[in-house]
């Protein structure tokens, strides 16, 4: 995994913690452990497509300006929303 595909899956996931009002919750939410969340987060682990795509779900008004900061390349690397 490429250093700014980390940084939209960090971005991503700390929006949607924000959104839920917790670590906690967002790992619940997610259907992960909090461990497995912090890993990710960390960027230590890629998460798994469905993972990443419920946490945009969570986030979705919000990935229009997180998509304009990273390259194309980058977004299309994930499995994320393209447009």
């Amino acid at each position: 995994m490429e250093e700014e595909e980390r940084a939209i899956i960090q971005r991503i996931l700390r929006r949607a913690e924000m959104k839920v009002g917790s670590a906690v919750r967002c790992a619940e939410t997610l259907g992960i452990s909090l461990t497995e969340l912090r890993s990710y987060r960390e960027g230590e682990a890629k998460p798994a497509d469905a993972v990443l795509l419920r946490a945009v779900d969570l986030i979705l008004d919000e990935i229009p300006a997180i998509r304009a900061t990273f390259s194309a390349g980058a977004w299309n690397a994930l499995s994320l929303p393209k447009r």
